[in-house]
């Protein structure tokens, strides 16, 4: 299993915005689990945007879930899924910027 968070430190180092993260973000973190899909959402109200899928068609995506965590500011289960909120701060206003997702299933 990779260790995480010094990957994750290294991968936010290289890339100048964080739309070039979640890729390899998501990769990573299909790596350290044992997750048959995943996917990165975003929040974007009235709406959902997939940043990051793997293993699942983006129509297969469970926003419902998603919401939840949102929601609940904890993670959600349903069905094999896990969904949890991503906390991020931004750089510029030091203010949370809730919405993103991480999402993952794991038929075992």
């Amino acid at each position: 299993m990779p260790d995480i968070v010094p990957n994750l430190l290294r991968l936010s180092s290289e890339v100048n915005d964080v739309s070039d993260f979640w890729d390899p973000v998501l990769d990573l973190l299909c790596s350290a689990t044992i997750a048959d899909a995943a996917a990165i959402v975003l929040a974007t109200p009235p709406h959902w945007c997939i940043v990051a899928v793997r293993g699942i068609a983006r129509s297969d995506v469970p926003f419902d879930l998603a919401a939840e965590a949102i929601e609940r500011d904890a993670v959600a289960a349903s069905e094999g899924w896990r969904a949890g909120p991503i906390a991020g701060v931004s750089k510029a206003s030091a203010v949370a910027e809730p919405g993103y997702v991480f999402l993952s299933r794991c038929n075992c």
